[in-house]
């Protein structure tokens, strides 16, 4: 875990689309409660619920509604064209639906990870996991520091491949 005291948080705090060391800007953040003020791109003010316990509470809360049509900057036109989060904030999935449809779209879900279904994947994860650092290392050695993006060559393609596989989806 990262120490919080190499990436002090002040609130509220102002979220870096990158994600730069976002492992103690989480640890920093949880130092501030469970629920902390913070500012997405484009000054729009938001809180995030940064300990586990709280967010399931939280989210299974009757007020809390996680569909774009509840998104009140998005609709007021308060996020300029561009905004970084667009997609995150307008998807239609599992994530983003309420009521029946969250639980219709989650039933789906949990029938492809079923733990028998999960145990079968592990060798193919585990070769997945294997080629895409030996892809990493390849590319490092390329470059002329030695440096790789490891969420573009590894932790974006691991997850995706997998969901790809499980659907049936060809890698191309």
């Amino acid at each position: 875990m990262s120490d919080p005291q190499r990436c002090p948080v002040t609130l509220p705090h102002r979220l870096d689309p990158r994600g730069v060391d976002q492992h103690a800007v989480n640890a920093g953040l949880r130092e501030h409660g469970a629920a902390v003020p913070l500012v997405l791109p484009g000054e729009v003010p938001a809180y995030a619920v940064v300990r586990h316990a709280e967010l399931a509470e939280f989210l299974q809360h009757p007020a809390v509604a996680k569909d774009a049509r509840h998104f009140a900057a998005l609709h007021a036109g308060e996020l300029h064209a561009g905004w970084p989060l667009t997609a995150f904030a307008t998807v239609r999935g599992m994530t983003t639906a309420d009521g029946d449809e969250h639980r219709r779209l989650r039933a789906l879900v949990s029938r492809a990870f079923t733990p028998r279904r999960v145990e079968a994947l592990r060798p193919r994860v585990r070769e997945r996991t294997r080629a895409l650092l030996d892809q990493v290392a390849d590319a490092a050695a390329r470059d002329p520091d030695g440096v790789v993006d490891p969420r573009e060559r590894f932790a974006l393609p691991l997850p995706l491949g997998v969901i790809c596989e499980l659907l049936g989806v060809a890698p191309a």
